[in-house]
């Protein structure tokens, strides 16, 4: 066999050999539930994220009457919904993290790093999930129901709370940055 015989057999080998070496390695692809989750949370998400950061410090005191949630406290009940939703799922909150307390009265700065560090920890839940258990039932809200029902929670839970914060945005002249003309 001449040189570049043996080469071109050679390559040929590891090009057969390599999607087996590589499978064992890599990570397994999400589920279609995990991945319609994920991109529900992310889009929500990320929007809720632009608008905290688009209100003014002074702004995230503002509430439309008493008794409702400040522009602050809505981001924060949603940080505090991810903890609850990931603990649903199996990943329980930081030890001593208190839910209930969590960015109370918190201002700007301290509000988007509880959010942040919140919307990790579920979207990590999430990904922790093995897809053969999302048929598996779990409690919540007193009643069971399905794991993946519970992955889904966390978009629609952001979404709700996304469209809260678009009409306090409104109530204060302050344009969604995704709905700005371009200049």
């Amino acid at each position: 066999m001449t040189f570049p015989a043996f080469r071109f057999l050679l390559l040929a080998a590891a090009l057969i050999a390599a999607p087996a070496i590589f499978a064992q390695s890599a990570v397994p692809a999400p589920s279609p539930s995990h991945r319609a989750a994920l991109l529900s949370l992310e889009d929500a998400s990320g929007k809720i994220l632009q608008l905290a950061e688009t209100f003014t410090p002074e702004q995230y005191a503002w509430s439309p009457m008493e008794g409702v949630a400040s522009v602050q406290g809505a981001i924060a009940h949603v940080a505090s919904s991810y903890y609850f939703i990931a603990a649903r799922l199996g990943t329980p909150p930081p030890a001593g993290l208190d839910r209930r307390a969590l960015g109370r009265e918190a201002d700007k700065a301290a509000t988007l790093a509880i959010y942040r560090a919140a919307l990790e920890h579920v979207t990590a839940a999430i990904r922790a999930v093995p897809p053969e258990r999302l048929a598996e039932e779990v409690e919540l809200f007193g009643g069971k129901v399905p794991l993946a029902r519970v992955l889904i929670l966390a978009g629609d839970h952001t979404h709700e709370h996304l469209g809260q914060l678009i009409a306090y945005a409104r109530m204060n002249r302050v344009v969604p940055p995704w709905s700005r003309k371009s200049e």
